[in-house]
């Protein structure tokens, strides 16, 4: 294929000059090649060539229409050619450089721009192929919960209820969709306090809890061993009653929760545990209750854990067309790595926008994109601009940069800030910023301590 694509281009090259040349030999006899042409014809075929197929082409194109056209010049000033010093004449030989020059250039533009546009066709084919995925688990969900509907549609009205509100919760995160299953674990079995707790690898850690006056009112850590828990741990919906060593449980009835691990297989992730419950509601209703708001949350979870798993894969934040938090920790750990081997220093440089409450709530995403691109206006290729830690700050990863050549950055870029995003802001906004710096060797070899010197914001503050 490349090389159908090369002789294309050779084709094309020779073609053109070709016809230029006859056009010329034809009709100004003696002046072949116009020699002496300051907007010269032969500059179409190159910059054609170099928009078509890129750098080497564009180089080539460029290289023979500069050897045709010194050609030409030999044979119209035979005198300014005595010697090879004629090839250093500016005066003399400034189209033909021209043409090699501008032919490289072009075709480096086009190139750079095709790879760019192969990478985004790429990226787009992956996130299409997650979304498909995620869209096929999207209709599980909702076809269990039609199945769910069937099948207690003719149940009492309570049970009518909890289906009805459990359809209608949607969420796309685990930490959404803790405390809505414990909101069906209120309403539909009655709990006056529960939990869920996370299943580790030597204990449950209780992830959410509802009902509780204070913090400390139950176990925040149980033991794998907690009898009720111990059950659950097998996939048993468990009440108290269940359990012949429960006495003094502080667990009366629990749940499982299950999510699908790295294999494809399932389970157990955390649990639904029903800490206080009126003694009348421990009953086969209740269990039947919290048997479902298992097998729904089991579903939720597993499409929120797909759905991060997605959004993981694609670092870029859609608010201000940089990266997200997570992505910048992770590529600030690899330039520490690069310090630490090969003592390359990194610097992390943290922007925070002052008084950024001031811009009408309406307008901040604007104001943030407008921000996110003078950022990128001014730094390197291998820079990284991010998303920091509030909604008001953004993180430069800046390799091979150390602590004065931050500062030197970070003047510039307030001056850019005065300059140009704030041409249209109102002066009374006072909106400027702060900066902080943390860097390798000068603050410490870890990312806590070089975040931990950049959160001072000890520039223009």
């Amino acid at each position: 294929m490349a090389t159908r694509r090369r002789l294309d281009a050779l084709l094309e090259i020779i073609a053109g000059y070709a016809i230029l040349c006859v056009v010329s030999w034809s009709f100004t006899f003696d002046q072949f090649a116009w020699p002496d042409a300051q907007l010269h014809p032969f500059f179409v075929v190159t910059l054609f060539i170099a928009a078509r197929y890129g750098t080497t082409d564009g180089s080539i194109a460029g290289v023979i229409g500069a050897g045709i056209l010194i050609a030409a010049k030999a044979m119209a000033h035979p005198q300014s050619f005595d010697s090879a010093a004629a090839l250093l004449d500016l005066e003399l030989m400034t189209v033909p450089y021209l043409l090699i020059v501008l032919g490289t250039i072009i075709g480096e533009i086009r190139q750079v721009s095709e790879d760019e546009i192969t990478q985004l066709l790429e990226r787009l084919r992956v996130l299409k192929r997650d979304v498909d995925v995620l869209s096929t688990e999207t209709r599980v969900v909702r076809d269990y919960n039609e199945d769910l509907q069937e099948r207690i549609a003719s149940s009492t009205g309570t049970t009518g209820a909890f289906y009805e509100a459990a359809a209608s919760v949607q969420r796309l995160s685990e930490e959404e969709a803790l405390p809505a299953i414990l909101e069906m674990v209120h309403r539909f079995v009655g709990a006056e306090k529960s939990a869920v707790y996370i299943r580790g690898v030597d204990g449950w850690e209780m992830g959410h809890d509802r009902g509780f006056s204070r913090p400390d009112e139950f176990p925040r850590r149980l033991s794998l061993g907690q009898p009720v828990l111990a059950k659950v741990a097998d996939g048993e919906v468990v009440t108290v009653l269940d359990v012949s060593d429960a006495t003094g449980s502080d667990v009366v009835m629990a749940a499982p929760l299950f999510t699908e691990d790295q294999n494809g297989q399932r389970r157990v992730h955390a649990a639904i545990a029903v800490l206080a419950l009126p003694l009348s509601g421990l009953n086969a209703g209740t269990v039947r209750n919290l048997t479902g708001i298992s097998e729904w949350g089991s579903q939720v979870l597993g499409s929120a854990q797909r759905y991060e798993r997605v959004r993981e894969r694609d670092p870029a934040d859609e608010q201000t067309g940089t990266y997200r938090y997570g992505y910048a920790v992770r590529r600030l750990e690899e330039e520490l790595g690069r310090w630490r081997r090969y003592n390359v220093p990194t610097s992390l440089l943290v922007v925070k926008i002052v008084n950024l409450e001031r811009v009408p709530r309406g307008k901040q995403s604007v104001f943030l994109r407008r921000v996110a691109r003078m950022l990128l206006r001014n730094l390197r290729a291998v820079d990284l601009v991010t998303r920091w830690k509030t909604l008001d700050t953004f993180a430069l990863v800046l390799p091979e940069t150390r602590g004065d050549g931050s500062r030197i950055l970070a003047s510039r870029l307030l001056a850019q800030f005065q300059q140009d995003v704030l041409q249209d802001v109102p002066k009374g906004a006072e909106l400027s910023l702060r900066f902080g710096v943390g860097t390798t060797g000068d603050h410490g070899d870890s990312r806590e301590e070089l975040t931990l010197a950049a959160e001072r914001f000890e520039l223009y503050g």
